[in-house]
């Protein structure tokens, strides 16, 4: 409950954590309502602009009042402001009054905060505090009539997307004021334009005309008083047109999510009931494909939302950014001001050619129940892990230091429950090892092709569900006690030198095998004791050698199904020739009751031998489900003849072509 706090590098030093690691577990843990005041003095070469720009975002999610950064570089790197926050420029020393939301009337008189219209970027400030006014009804700038030779400004170009989050918030602003106004500065007249548009005031560009003539007219300092005018339509027929108002809130916020970022703003001109329910939202999405190319734009924009927020949780962020438009030290800034609302589920997605270097300051977070990190995300995982509530863990194509960063990341994770691991063929992790005691659910995507030295280790006892996509010319893949497992997904996986995945699979009870039985172990002597589904995709090579080999081992079957691709006749491998087996499998005595073919291939001879014996064989057979596409009507009516022409063990059994 520190309301002030202070940090040097000097004061914290210790063996075990970095200082920007100290700093970052101290101001989330935080409970002070308000951050009066926050000073950090930090040595450029111990603390990266990820870990600067987390602290930032933090404080300002605390609603710091004042902060102060003492920045100490040996070769006299100049630190800059992130852009997200002020877009100022080089600083190495500010301090900030960010927090008076309790005042009614305020004036600004600070420096470099000043508003006034002849400094450089004034309207940077401006928009600052309409963002932050969301009940503003009186606006006034003042500008200082100085000789054109003392007025040498370096104006940019003002970006009407840029400000298209703070020019929504002026729906309760009644009086705009501006003494001094300069008509030959072509940016004020673009300002003037962006603060009367949002506002749908009638005749708002005559108005503008008027203005300009006036000042042209008179060297006096001009006041210009504008108020809003009522619409045409009457509050009764308001009232009858929105309807969408009357549904509960929690159902707009849902649907509000669905929105894209600026719409979802855009609604608060709706009404009032309107306003704020943006605000409100529980889930934010933010990308870059949004926004324009300009540096900073969107991270600007973002920032504010964030800052905007009202909800008391923050359940989703998503963030897709481009480093060349969304720097790592503003990223920082975007993910420490979420981590400061208490963000549930993050989603970070990195498109650039850059790598983005995951922050190791994230890897004690105990808030975030789903991380989920995507493409140029490069993970230096220290020794010390704590993502105690992390229950849900996706990693799409991330990059990691080493084998003991996946060791540490994973074991710091005691209560994950689900985990989704995309990986390159070129990944520098040899072994990915997942022991995970507390894990239920593990997916595994592996682009084709890999090394004889690569391989996976999984160690899971609680582990209930398993996929397993890609796998290819591996070296090994362990899979040991995971006797819970009930449902497994076994696909692509072919030409690994050590291994006896079948044979770790023996208890499940449903099986999904997308595989060849000529490019993978079939383990001797196994028995599917538990097993009462199967699925089998029937275009693999020599496929239906699997089929007798499964059904020999898998007594309590009750359900068989196939899916089969629609390939051109020239993709098809050499299947080989159909074999009846000499025995019928036990499973047709007493237990089979639905077959299902996906995709059935009436043309081919083999498929129909293998479909008229499992017709011929299943005893108990109850329902026989056919589909298939590119088939006329005739075609159709020819191929059910034929099945309906065989003698079916079963006299119950419901043959259904579709």
């Amino acid at each position: 409950m520190v309301s002030k706090l202070e940090f040097g590098y000097e004061s914290y030093q210790s063996e075990h954590e970095r200082f920007s690691e100290i700093v970052y577990r101290l101001l989330l843990s935080n409970k002070a309502p308000v951050l009066e005041r926050l000073q950090i003095s930090f040595i450029r070469l111990g603390c990266g602009a990820v870990d600067v720009g987390m602290w930032i975002g933090i404080a300002y999610a605390h609603h710091v009042r004042e902060l102060e950064l003492n920045a100490t570089s040996n070769n006299r790197e100049t630190f800059r402001f992130p852009r997200s926050l002020y877009n100022f420029s080089k600083i190495t020393n500010e301090k900030l009054l960010v927090s008076l939301t309790s005042i009614k009337r305020l004036s600004l008189a600070l420096s470099p905060l000043e508003l006034s219209t002849h400094k450089a970027q004034w309207w940077n400030l401006l928009l600052l505090m309409l963002d932050s006014s969301p009940k503003l009804q009186v606006l006034k700038l003042i500008n200082k009539w100085l000789c054109e030779k003392n007025c040498l400004v370096a104006y940019k170009k003002w970006n009407r997307e840029k400000n298209v989050y703070a020019r929504l918030l002026l729906i309760n602003l009644e009086t705009f004021v501006w003494n001094g106004y300069k008509e030959h500065l072509e940016e004020e007249k673009v300002v003037v334009k962006e603060q009367l548009s949002p506002l749908n005031w009638d005749e708002r560009l005559d108005m503008l005309e008027e203005l300009k003539s006036v000042v042209r007219a008179s060297n006096s300092p001009c006041k210009l008083i504008f108020k809003r005018v009522a619409g045409s339509m009457s509050n009764q027929d308001l009232e009858n047109a929105d309807r969408i108002s009357e549904l509960p809130e929690a159902l707009i916020l849902r649907i509000l999510c669905l929105l894209p970022m600026k719409v979802a703003i855009a609604t608060s001109l709706l009404s009032k009931q309107w306003r704020y329910l943006w605000k409100l939202m529980p889930k934010l999405k933010f990308d870059y494909l949004d926004h324009k190319c300009q540096l900073g734009t969107f991270s600007s924009n973002a920032c504010r939302t964030l800052l905007s927020h009202m909800a008391p949780v923050l359940q989703s962020l998503y963030l897709n950014v481009h480093l060349e438009r969304c720097n790592a030290k503003d990223t920082g800034v975007l993910l420490g001001i979420a981590l400061g609302l208490h963000v549930h589920e993050l989603v970070l997605e990195v498109r650039s050619r850059k790598v983005y270097k995951f922050p190791r300051s994230l890897f004690e977070v105990n808030t975030l129940g789903t991380l989920r990190l995507r493409y140029n995300v490069h993970m230096d995982v220290p020794s010390l892990v704590c993502f105690k509530s992390l229950r849900n863990l996706h990693l799409h194509y991330v990059d990691y230091m080493d084998n003991n960063s996946v060791t540490n990341l994973l074991g710091g994770c005691p209560n994950l429950k689900t985990l989704t691991v995309h990986r390159y063929s070129k990944s520098s992790v040899k072994t990915f090892t997942i022991s995970v005691p507390s894990l239920e659910k593990l997916s595994i995507y592996n682009s084709n092709g890999g090394q004889l030295d690569w391989g996976y280790v999984i160690n899971a006892p609680s582990l209930k569900i398993l996929k397993i996509k890609g796998i290819c010319g591996l070296g090994f893949c362990l899979i040991e006690n995971v006797m819970q497992l009930v449902e497994a997904s076994i696909i692509d996986v072919s030409s690994i030198s050590k291994e006896n995945l079948l044979g770790s699979l023996t208890s499940v009870k449903r099986l999904s095998l997308r595989i060849s039985p000529l490019k993978v172990t079939f383990p001797t002597g196994s028995i599917f004791d538990q097993l009462v589904y199967l699925e089998l995709h029937a275009y693999k090579e020599a496929w239906w050698n699997l089929l007798i080999l499964m059904l020999d081992r898998s007594p309590k079957l009750k359900t068989l199904k196939f899916i089969n691709k629609w390939h051109c006749e020239k993709d098809y491998v050499d299947r080989g020739e159909w074999k009846q087996p000499e025995n019928v499998p036990k499973c047709f005595w007493f237990l089979l009751e639905t077959f299902i073919w996906k995709g059935y291939k009436w043309q081919r001879e083999d498929e129909k031998q293998v479909a008229k014996y499992v017709l011929k064989n299943a005893i108990s057979l109850k329902r026989a489900f056919f589909s298939s596409k590119r088939i006329k009507l005739k075609e159709k009516v020819e191929v059910v003849k034929d099945l309906k022409s065989v003698v079916r063990a079963s006299n119950s059994c419901q043959l259904i072509f579709r």
